[in-house]
């Protein structure tokens, strides 16, 4: 069934489920060339394949809600905080340019003090924890009627006077200041 109109068009009757019919001239402009012809660009389907346009390839982050897409291509980025292989947290700077606290050190100013005063009984040698010599003091203070004591006493200003024998107690830790 044709008809014709004023310009001389012919309209011919198609089935609905039947394709219409293109101009050779129609079909050899290439669809890159005219925006107009040009198919829409659906994205890859859902199935664990990564797309191969340049912005999942280079890195860059993938967009929202599209899940799966990019991760294969971030090898210049950082690891993930917590992912298996990757840092675990901010690392342990410590203070610069100080030692560590040590609750158990003993102080410098302490036992430098007690063997100016109490240095002729050897206070400050078991304050430190030299149980012997603090012992060997005393009993040779007694024996030379308190003569000794001046032992105890240049012992107690070597002390705060930073002497290299008197830097650590008697477990090897560093006196405190």
């Amino acid at each position: 069934m044709s008809t014709t109109d004023p310009t001389g068009a012919d309209h011919t009757a198609q089935p609905q489920d039947a394709a219409p019919e293109t101009s050779a001239a129609a079909s050899e402009i290439p669809a890159d060339t005219d925006p107009s012809r040009a198919l829409p660009h659906f994205p890859a389907p859902l199935t664990g394949q990564v797309p191969t346009t340049p912005a999942a390839t280079a890195g860059y982050p993938a967009a929202p809600g599209t899940p799966g897409y990019g991760q294969q291509g971030t090898a210049g980025a950082y690891p993930q905080q917590g992912a298996p292989g990757g840092p675990t947290g901010y690392p342990q700077q410590g203070n610069p340019g100080y030692a560590p606290y040590d609750p158990a050190a003993k102080s410098r100013l302490t036992a430098g003090l007690l063997g100016i005063f109490l240095g002729s009984i050897g206070v400050h040698r078991f304050y430190l924890g030299y149980i012997g010599i603090g012992l060997l003091q005393i009993a040779a203070t007694i024996v030379t009627f308190g003569t000794a004591a001046l032992w105890g006493l240049i012992e107690g200003i070597m002390i705060l006077a930073r002497a290299r024998a008197f830097n650590n107690d008697a477990e090897g830790r560093p006196l405190r200041d």
